[in-house]
This record gives structure tokens, C-alpha cells and sequence, in this order.
């Protein structure tokens, strides 16, 4: 059995208990960087639902958006926080620092910088679960083949199509 499904539907508590009941044995995220920030409430119960999962995929061709703390979540959701830790604050303060850290209390605002040398420990760590391929190297594959699937809608999905086309808008 296989559920693909995208990343707003983990806010569904109700889908979210159940395959949490049904307990999968494998994880796969594509796109990762959907789930880099530790304060997301998707990012959160998918880290909940991979504990369980015996394998754990993440697929991203940007897996680091805007710091190198993007890579925290992901990493937690991949191993359970065995490379990075699984708390995000001893994370940031074991690799970052607050650049903006002197300023007055009033006006302050932080600004987490890397500490000089991460990049090499990250590299390090990054690269013992991951694995990376260049475009050159994928340019094997296959041509794309475009096929369209048609499946009849329920009784009830029907009513709830009807409502969006009249009154943009269904419950």
C-alpha cells in the first residue's frame, strides 16, 4: 500500500492519525526544502510520522534556501536528529552566532550568522547520508512520457465539484 499525497494535507488531522495508525515502513519528502523550518506545523508532524518509518528518502535539488540552518528540519525528519541533534536552539548555538548579539536590548534583532568553519563540519556530515548528482550525470534518463488518467469521480466528490463551479466555494 502507498498514500502520495502533498505537504498541506498533513494540517488534516484526520489523515495524519491514520497513517500514523497504519505506520509506514517508508518516508519519502520530494522537495524537501518544503520542510526546512522547525517551527512549521507540517514540518512537525512529518518529523513524527518518519520516526516510525524504517527508511526515510529526501529529495531536493536546493535542500538549503537561505541559511544553512534550513538544513536542521530536514535532517531530523531523515535520522531523527542523529547528525544534528533533535533540539533546533542547541543547534543554532552550536553552529551560529548572533552577529547583531551587542546591539541595545530595545533595538535589538538577531541576526544567526555562521561561525567560521561550519561549512567544512556540515559538508562533512551532510555528505556521509546524502548523496548528490549533477544534471550531467542525470542526463540519461528516459524522455518524458505524458499519459492522462481519467477516474470517475464519487457521488459525493461530484457534489462538492457541482458547488465549486456554482458558488466557488463547497463543504
Amino acid at each position: 500500500r502507498i498514500v502520495v499525497c502533498n505537504y498541506e494535507t498533513m494540517q488534516n488531522k484526520d489523515l495524519v492519525e491514520a497513517i500514523k495508525k497504519w505506520k509506514p515502513k517508508v518516508l519519502v519528502c520530494d522537495e524537501s526544502q518544503r520542510v526546512k523550518s522547525h517551527k512549521s506545523k507540517r514540518a512537525k508532524v512529518i518529523a513524527e510520522i518518519a520516526k516510525g518509518c524504517v527508511n526515510r528518502y529526501l529529495l531536493s535539488g536546493t535542500p538549503v534556501l537561505n541559511s544553512p540552518q534550513d538544513i536542521f528540519q530536514q535532517f531530523k525528519i531523515l535520522d531523527g536528529g542523529e547528525t544534528f541533534g533533535s533540539n533546533y536552539w542547541t543547534f543554532q548555538k552550536k553552529y551560529f552566532y548572533d552577529k547583531n548579539a551587542g546591539m541595545p536590548k530595545h533595538v535589538h534583532f538577531p541576526q544567526w550568522t555562521p561561525k567560521p568553519g561550519i561549512f567544512k563540519e556540515f559538508n562533512r556530515l551532510i555528505s556521509e547520508k546524502g548523496l548528490r548528482a549533477t544534471k550531467e550525470e542525470c542526463l540519461d534518463l528516459p524522455p518524458l512520457v505524458r499519459e492522462n488518467k481519467y477516474v470517475e469521480l464519487s457521488a459525493e466528490q461530484k457534489r462538492a465539484y457541482k458547488e465549486m463551479q456554482q458558488d466557488f466555494v463547497t463543504y
